[in-house]
């Protein structure tokens, strides 16, 4: 199973996406003409990276980490009791990924690259596949869906699991959500794994450089799996 979850060494404010801020808010001159001009997201992007700029200002680059990037958080997609879109909240975050690949029946780390916070998931498949796990399926979410890393899944000797991708402006096919479905599963279990490190150990990284962060993540997830095996040796003499 393969996820990926963001490790902060900076947040700037949290901010509304201008899809939303257009209906709720009286809107200032120069969002309209912003709004004419350019994408929602073209413009939400950019007051991320506004909001970014002043971070780095106040906090100063000899203390952030120099390999880090810049990326938008944002919230799910929510719908009001009236059926209209709730307003969608961004928060621009600086740091790194932590992508992990877990074997399916224990939950255990067993391949786990960092990256940039910007970096695409879908890049870090190749760092994530192990072939030594006796598991031949991959388990993941859309993405890491391309035709690239359907190949790389191949090449390696085994079975893609990954979630399927809707064309730009077509619904997914109702037998490829059926299965989307089955797979969720199965892939949700990378969910618990993200989260005993994510929420349970609150990491956030303040070191300097990309080495040093993979460093402290990985301290965190042999903290975890220490915690799983030894959960897994209670569990099985107490059955």
């Amino acid at each position: 199973m393969l996820a990926s979850v963001s490790f902060a060494s900076a947040r700037a404010r949290p901010i509304v996406l201008m899809n939303s801020l257009k209906r709720a808010l009286p809107a200032p001159d120069w969002l309209d003409r912003m709004l004419a001009r350019k994408p929602v997201k073209v413009i939400a992007v950019a007051l991320a990276a506004r909001m970014a700029r002043t971070v780095w200002a106040r906090h100063g680059s000899s203390t952030m980490a120099n390999d880090g990037r810049w990326t938008l958080k944002r919230g799910r997609n929510k719908t009001r009791l009236d059926g209209g879109q709730a307003m969608q909240i961004a928060v621009p975050v600086y740091g790194y990924k932590s992508h992990i690949g877990a074997d399916r029946r224990h939950r255990l780390i067993r391949t786990w690259p960092v990256t940039d916070a910007a970096s695409y998931d879908g890049r870090a498949l190749p760092e994530l596949l192990d072939t030594s796990n006796t598991g031949a399926q991959v388990w993941a979410d859309t993405a890491y869906r391309s035709r690239r890393n359907e190949k790389q899944i191949a090449a390696a000797g085994l079975v893609s699991k990954v979630h399927f991708r809707r064309g730009p402006g077509k619904p997914l096919p109702a037998n490829r959500q059926k299965a989307n479905a089955a797979r969720s599963k199965v892939r949700s279990g990378i969910e618990h794994v993200l989260a005993g490190q994510k929420h349970r150990m609150d990491l956030f990284v303040r070191t300097i450089g990309i080495a040093r962060a993979h460093t402290k993540i990985g301290i965190a997830k042999l903290a975890y799996s220490l915690r799983r095996y030894l959960y897994l040796e209670t569990a099985a003499k107490t059955a």
